[in-house]
């Protein structure tokens, strides 16, 4: 009888303190979550750098990259053919016909809307999207085993962070870092 009497109060104690803890979850729970999105706020930029001069404007992106530092770059962006809406190639620049382009290539992961999905914002349907991306630079060496098995093969990227929007006729060639 002793032991029927405490496994009924530990059962009821169980139930209460349950039913205490359910409620105070169900409670908590209930309180709208909110995760309040920032608009990227554009960094001021201490340098601009013309991209006429590609081995210093390649020296100052690798220090910028070293240095966790935002750039600012006019990128020209061809569409990829397949017709799904991606990019093929990018290339620092403002025309779309460089003679002696820098070409990179760029990661959107870190996007909130993806560089395809900006691209038809700014630029429609056309084959080429002119671009202002503020992101962080990589310049590094890669293995690439595609061309030459356990080859290095230097890489630059750009780690887009922001779409600044579309370059207009006469912007500058040039590339800022920020403070």
């Amino acid at each position: 009888m002793n032991i029927l009497i405490r496994t009924s109060i530990l059962v009821i104690l169980g139930i209460l303190v349950g039913g205490v803890a359910s409620n105070a979850i169900a409670q908590s729970s209930s309180k709208p979550s909110t995760m309040e999105m920032k608009a990227f706020e554009e960094p001021a930029y201490k340098l601009a750098l013309t991209i006429n001069d590609q081995e210093a404007l390649l020296k100052r992106l690798k220090q910028a990259s070293n240095q966790k530092r935002l750039v600012k770059i006019p990128v020209v962006i061809a569409r990829s053919a397949d017709g799904l809406g991606g990019w093929q190639d990018a290339y620092i620049g403002t025309k779309a016909d460089a003679s002696d382009p820098i070409k990179i290539r760029l990661n959107d992961t870190a996007l909130g809307v993806s560089l395809s999905d900006r691209m038809h914002q700014y630029c429609g349907e056309t084959q080429i999207c002119k671009l202002w991306l503020v992101g962080y630079w990589e310049d590094k060496m890669v293995m690439n085993d595609e061309c030459s098995p356990g080859m290095k093969q230097r890489q630059l990227m750009l780690s887009i962070r922001h779409v600044a929007g579309p370059q207009a006729e006469g912007d500058d060639a040039v590339v800022m870092i920020a403070k």
